[in-house]
C-alpha cells in the first residue's frame, strides 16, 4: 500500500500538472544527490529498524525537495521529514513490522521531487530493503541492565548530553538471528541508542554503547564497559556494526 503524506500528494499532483502543461524544466545536471547511509536492514515481526536518508546539495542547489514514500502496509514505515532543503538535509524512515507480517524481503521506495519556485527540476529515486526474519525477540533485561550502567556513567561524566534515565524507549533487536554478542537498539524522539553485550564469562564479558542524535547523520559518542564494570570512552568507529548498518 502507498503511504503518501498530504503535502507530498499535492506535489505529485503538481508534478503531473506541470508535465501536462510543459512547465517541467529539462533534466540537465542534477543539483543534488539523494543518498542513504545504508540501504539494507534486518527485522522481524513486532521488531523495528531505521534508515537514514539525506541529500547532498551541489553549489547550484536551490528550492526544496519533496519526498514520496511507498512501502508495504505491514512494515508500518514512517517518514520523519518529507521536505528537505539546505537547512534540513536529512530524513529518517522507521519501520515497525506488524506481528502478522510474513518473512521475506520487503522494499521501500522513495522518490525525491526537486522544486524551485513553481518549476519541477528533477526526480530522483532510491530503494531500501528490509529483510524480515521468522524470529521472536521480546524485552531484553540483560541489555536493559547494561544500558542503564552506561547512561548512569554518561550522566555523571558527560552532563552536556542531558538526561537518559527514566525516559521511555522503543526497543528492538538490531540484528535478528545473531547470537553470542547481543545487539539492541533503543529509540525515542531525541536519541538512537545502541548497546551490544558479549554474553561470555569474565574476562570476556564486555559491553559497548553508542548514541546518535535523531536527525544527525553520524553517531555522537561511544563507550565500552570492561569486565569489572569500569566504563571509558572509545572512538565511534570501534563500535561494532554488522551488515553495513
Amino acid at each position: 500500500m502507498k503511504r503518501i503524506t498530504g503535502l507530498v500528494f499535492l506535489m505529485v499532483l503538481f508534478l503531473s500538472f506541470n508535465v501536462a502543461s510543459g512547465d517541467v524544466a529539462p533534466e540537465t545536471v542534477q543539483a543534488f544527490d539523494l543518498k542513504a547511509k545504508y540501504t539494507y536492514i534486518r527485522s522481524y515481526p513486532n521488531g523495528g529498524g531505521i534508515f537514514i536518508v539525506y541529500i547532498e546539495p551541489k553549489s547550484e542547489f536551490a528550492g526544496k525537495v519533496f519526498l514520496n514514500m511507498v512501502a508495504p502496509a505491514r512494515l508500518n514505515a514512517r517518514l520523519s521529514n518529507d521536505v528537505l532543503d539546505r537547512g534540513s538535509l536529512l530524513t529518517e524512515i522507521t519501520v515497525e513490522p506488524s506481528g502478522d507480517i510474513r518473512p521475506g524481503t520487503k522494499y521501500i521506495r522513495l522518490a525525491a521531487v526537486h522544486v524551485v519556485g513553481l518549476c519541477v527540476q528533477t526526480v530522483q529515486r532510491i530503494r531500501l530493503e528490509v529483510e524480515v526474519f521468522d524470529w521472536e525477540a521480546g524485552d531484553n533485561p540483560n541489555l536493559d541492565e547494561k544500558r542503564d550502567l552506561f547512561v548512569r556513567w554518561l550522566e555523571q561524566e558527560h552532563q552536556e548530553f542531558g538526561i537518559f534515565l527514566n525516559q521511555e524507549y522503543n526497543y528492538y533487536s538490531t540484528y535478528p538471528e545473531i547470537l553470542i554478542v547481543e545487539h539492541g537498539t533503543y529509540l525515542n524522539s531525541e536519541w538512537e541508542m545502541r548497546v551490544c553485550d558479549h554474553v561470555m564469562v569474565p574476562p570476556y564479558d564486555w559491553s559497548m554503547f553508542c548514541i546518535r542524535k535523531r536527525g544527525a547523520l553520524k553517531p555522537l559518542f561511544a563507550a565500552k564497559r570492561e569486565t569489572d564494570n569500569t566504563i571509558h570512552e572509545i572512538p565511534v568507529s570501534e563500535y561494532p556494526i554488522l551488515f553495513g548498518y
